[in-house]
């Protein structure tokens, strides 16, 4: 696991579903509010329950910045079970485990809109867990240079005249093309290349 969270960028969205075998536990609203890191993995609902593989996958997701999905939406529980967030009852009627988790990064956490475990979808003793998040896909598109316009060279008489009469020749140009004479907004449209109807 080390390896593929190396490997993966972090504008890459991070989705990773297991079997953990490790009971997380909650985040309690009075836990030691020095240990952070840790403490944001999990939130503040689900199996309260923590055991020792836990706390070591509660440590190892805190230092990469992974949270647990399932711990962060209240759940109703059905009438045939004791909690909506078991994935794991004992087959010896005991206790019930909180085992299966979805984890992605804590800044992506902003994107889950739900995740729960359902009793639907797998021939297991195990319930499988589920998770709805909003991908939103984002155009990057190289910005255009910046261009400085020095008003200051219009000072000089002649650079001024001669600007004056380009500005004259555009016009008279787009006058010529479209025969009227056209707002400021579409000179601008047109000049950068638009077709005016």
């Amino acid at each position: 696991m080390q390896r593929c969270l190396s490997t993966c960028a972090p504008t890459e969205h991070l989705i990773w579903g297991t079997d953990a075998n490790a009971s997380l536990g909650i985040r309690r609203r009075n836990d030691d509010p020095s240990n952070e890191s840790e403490d944001r993995v999990v939130g503040h609902y689900g199996v309260a329950h923590v055991n020792e593989a836990g706390r070591r996958l509660r440590t190892f997701l805190g230092i990469h910045g992974l949270c647990a999905t399932t711990t962060f939406f209240p759940k109703t529980a059905m009438k045939c079970r004791d909690s909506a967030y078991d994935t794991w009852h004992s087959p010896s009627g005991g206790r019930t485990h909180q085992l299966d988790h979805i984890f992605v990064r804590r800044t992506d956490m902003r994107s889950v809109m739900d995740a729960k475990a359902v009793g639907w979808g797998v021939d297991s003793d195990h319930r499988a867990i589920v998770m709805r998040k909003r991908i939103i896909r984002t155009i990057w598109r190289p910005r255009a240079p910046l261009v400085r316009v020095d008003r200051n060279k219009l000072r000089d008489e002649n650079v001024a005249k001669e600007f004056r009469e380009k500005v004259q020749a555009n016009r008279a140009h787009l006058i010529s093309e479209y025969g009227r004479a056209l707002t400021a907004d579409e000179e601008r449209f047109a000049l950068e290349g638009g077709k005016i109807p």
